[in-house]
């Protein structure tokens, strides 16, 4: 029984440390649901820590927004109106940034912890179910300096189609 028990949990234990957390609450001034995912790494960096990206979801006021959060460690910035692009099976999904945003120390860190500088980037998405259904192999975060492209691995871009659909689920 005990072999059984500890193989059962073996076999649970990855899914239980890549699960993402979404939260729902009703804003106590406009009486609107609130949806938040966890923050989640979609892109390593490999050695160096280079463009790591985390990313999460957010639906407020009837809009859905996709947060993104680079590692940059230059200064530069990315234009209100600015594309970033989502590579996937089926083509491009585009996401427009809100705002003018400039790169900060530690922007880049859900968490904060290290004062490297990096973007916070808040983005609106109409077509974030189709981020659900097909597979991101690329994005490309254009900025004051230049474009990003970056590779998902298939395990990060598993990663976001999970979160994109317990997102969902809560919508």
């Amino acid at each position: 029984m005990k072999k059984i028990t500890l193989l059962l949990f073996i076999a649970l234990l990855p899914s239980l440390c890549f699960a993402q957390k979404v939260t729902s609450k009703v804003d106590d001034f406009t009486g609107e649901k609130v949806i938040t995912t966890s923050w989640e790494r979609i892109y390593s960096g490999g050695m160096t820590g280079k463009n790591q990206t985390h990313i999460r979801l957010r639906y407020e006021g009837g809009i859905d927004f996709l947060e993104l959060r680079l590692y940059t460690d230059c200064v530069a910035s990315c234009k209100k109106g600015q594309e970033i692009l989502l590579k996937t099976d089926n083509g491009i999904v585009k996401l427009e940034n809100i705002e003018y945003t400039l790169t900060g120390p530690g922007d880049w860190s859900p968490s904060n912890i290290n004062s490297k500088l990096g973007i916070y980037l808040v983005c609106t998405c109409t077509d974030i179910t189709r981020l659900a259904n097909e597979s991101v192999s690329k994005m490309r975060i254009t900025l004051s300096d230049g474009y990003r492209d970056i590779e998902l691995k298939n395990k990060d871009s598993t990663k976001l189609q999970s979160l994109v659909k317990a997102f969902q689920s809560y919508k």
